[in-house]
C-alpha cells in the first residue's frame, strides 16, 4: 500500500514536471534566437546597449563584444597580437578589481587568471569561451529580460516592424 502511495503521488508530478521542461526548454529556445537576433542588429544591439548602460552594467556586452572579436582574430593575430589583446581585455574586464569588471564564477575567473600570473602565453581559441558563455546567460536571464520590459524593447519592436521611431 505504501508503495501504491508513493508511486500515485510521485508518478503525476513526474508527468507534470517533465511537461514543464519541455515547455520551459522550448521557449528558452525560441527566447535565446530572439536574443541572438537581436544582438545580431545593429539597431537591437544600440538599443539593448542603451538599456544596459541605464542599468549600470554595459560592461557585460561590451565584454561580450570584445572576447568575441578577440576569438575571430584568433586565427588572423601573431601569438604576441593574441596574447597582448587577451591581456587587455583581462585587465579591463576580468581580474579583481578591474575597471569594467564583469561577473564571472570563481573557477572561469581563476582559469583566466592563471594565464596571466604564471605568464604562460599558451593560448587557444577557446581561451575565453567559458567566460563568454557565463557573460551571454547573464545577459539573457537577468538583463534581457528587463529589456523586454523596458521603452527600448518598444522602441526595436518599432524599429523592426518599420515603424518610426
Amino acid at each position: 500500500l505504501a508503495l501504491f502511495v508513493y508511486w500515485s503521488a510521485t508518478i503525476p508530478a513526474t508527468i507534470v514536471y517533465s511537461q514543464i521542461y519541455n515547455y520551459r526548454e522550448k521557449r528558452i529556445g525560441r527566447d535565446s534566437e530572439k536574443f541572438d537576433n537581436l544582438l545580431s542588429s545593429e539597431i537591437g544591439i544600440n538599443l539593448f546597449a542603451a538599456h544596459l548602460a541605464s542599468e549600470h552594467c554595459v560592461e557585460t556586452l561590451v565584454f561580450w563584444r570584445y572576447a568575441n572579436a578577440w576569438k575571430s582574430a584568433f586565427d588572423k593575430s601573431s601569438d604576441q597580437n593574441r596574447y597582448d589583446n587577451l591581456k587587455n581585455i583581462y585587465e579591463q574586464f576580468i581580474k579583481e578589481w578591474a575597471p569594467l569588471q564583469v561577473n564571472l564564477s570563481n573557477d572561469v575567473r581563476s582559469d583566466l587568471d592563471s594565464i596571466f600570473d604564471s605568464n604562460k602565453r599558451e593560448l587557444s581559441k577557446d581561451s575565453v569561451d567559458d567566460a563568454i558563455q557565463e557573460v551571454y546567460i547573464l545577459m539573457f536571464t537577468h538583463s534581457y529580460v528587463r529589456f523586454l520590459q523596458s521603452e527600448f524593447h518598444d522602441k526595436y519592436q518599432n524599429a523592426t516592424f518599420g515603424k518610426a521611431i
